[in-house]
């Protein structure tokens, strides 16, 4: 989906005679608020921030400088901005609609206004539904069954975000830091945490949605689903 759209892009700007670099999307895991979940993650990098190309600092690789005639036709000029707004009036966002970035979107997904619209309402579920996991029976019991699991390795934490919050030291991760976060993602392993805590909450969330805005993700999943089909075509 997103190289789809870059690629419409592309031609956008191209037909308006200016360069146009696609961007990259690089796919993530499982959220943050659960933790380390990768032991290869964790033997590299500890609790830190992953750095792309392993133990080497990436390169810098000099800044390509946009001129005006690129930027206006990537975004626009800012003279005819449309709002996107929440059924409550909340500005969730704008666009230019005559902007490469607009009109290849759009390209690819006609309905992509409606679907911010609809992912915003979406989102206004995630806090709700983590708070509610955090005190469900099974997910309490995935947790003690973790902090066992880490104390008999010699790490005492009574909540999976304890040692992923903590402050380490060093500018770079040590070796307790290491031996904590390989033990922490080899336990969510033993004790599949991880696939019960998201299936606790997926179940939440769906409750919520079913409850609180009906219909909501039926709708989203209908544009998602044809706009998938649309670029397998």
């Amino acid at each position: 989906m997103f190289d789809a759209v870059q690629l419409a892009i592309g031609r956008c700007m191209e037909a308006r005679g200016v360069d146009y670099q696609p961007g990259s999307y690089e796919p993530g895991s499982y959220p943050a608020f659960y933790g380390i979940v990768s032991r290869e993650r964790a033997a590299a990098s500890g609790y830190r921030p992953a750095r792309a190309g392993g133990d080497q600092e990436p390169e810098s690789a000099p800044a390509e400088e946009l001129n005006r005639a690129s930027v206006e036709a990537l975004i626009g000029t800012g003279t005819s901005t449309v709002d996107i707004r929440a059924d409550d009036g909340e500005l969730l966002g704008t666009y230019d609609p005559d902007s490469c970035l607009s009109s290849g979107t759009a390209e690819v997904r006609p309905e992509w206004v409606e679907l911010v619209q609809l992912e915003a309402q979406l989102r206004s579920v995630i806090n709700p539904s983590i708070e509610a996991s955090n005190d469900d029976p099974a997910v309490l019991d995935a947790w003690s069954e973790w902090s066992e699991c880490m104390a008999a390795r010699g790490h005492t934490f009574e909540t999976p975000w304890a040692p992923y919050y903590s402050v380490w030291p060093g500018d770079e991760p040590g070796e307790e830091e290491i031996a904590t976060a390989i033990a922490d993602a080899e336990c969510k392993e033993v004790t599949q945490l991880i696939p019960l805590w998201s299936s606790v909450l997926a179940d939440i969330q769906g409750e919520m949605l079913a409850e609180l805005m009906p219909g909501v993700l039926d709708r989203w999943s209908e544009l998602r689903a044809a706009d998938v089909e649309r670029v397998q075509t």
